[in-house]
């Protein structure tokens, strides 16, 4: 690659470090801070670079910068999609959207709701993507804690034990009544 094509490429390779390093706001990050990153990732440019590069990208994608005091503070809008490049494949959708009902519970509110965007785009990807042929995605989940007692509706017999399949299909185990 000649010189110039190489200084494209790295342009392009650090605008993204940038974009991907940026928080949803309302946290925000300075150039300084986007500056020891890049160069973390290999990256050494000025801090004036940055700020170009930042203002650049203002003007294309949903980032916005706190100008109120200095540093200046930059952030994903609040409402923004993440950026996604390729894009969620199904796989990571319906994992993201299983990890979405464990963390529900797990995680305080405010680090669940940074996560919506993420889900939402999950749920946007699986709307948008048809499964293969045979395979059926949940459209609700639960998650069940260890060692709670499971009744299955109609069942005479109790629980023995569950487990999930390759495919994702839960097979029970069941005694006898009473034992």
């Amino acid at each position: 690659m000649n010189g110039k094509g190489q200084k494209a490429s790295d342009t392009i390779a650090r605008r993204l470090l940038l974009l991907a390093r940026l928080p949803r706001a309302p946290r925000k990050t300075t150039s300084s801070e986007l500056k020891s990153h890049l160069e973390g990732e290999g990256h050494y440019v000025s801090l004036r670079t940055i700020e170009r590069d930042l203002e650049q990208l203002e003007g294309r994608f949903p980032i916005v910068c706190d100008r109120r005091e200095k540093p200046y503070g930059w952030s994903w809008d609040r409402g923004a999609e993440p950026l996604a490049i390729p894009g969620m494949s199904v796989h990571q959708a319906v994992v993201l959207l299983t990890a979405q009902a464990h963390l529900r519970s797990q995680l305080p509110a405010n680090l669940y709701r940074e996560l919506q965007p993420l889900f939402a785009q999950a749920h946007s990807t699986l709307g948008q993507k048809q499964p293969q042929a045979g395979v059926a995605f949940p459209v609700k989940q639960t998650v069940v804690k260890e060692n709670l007692p499971v009744r299955i509706v109609g069942e005479r017999r109790s629980v023995a034990g569950c487990r999930a399949t390759h495919a994702g299909v839960l097979r029970c185990s069941f005694a006898a009544k009473g034992r």
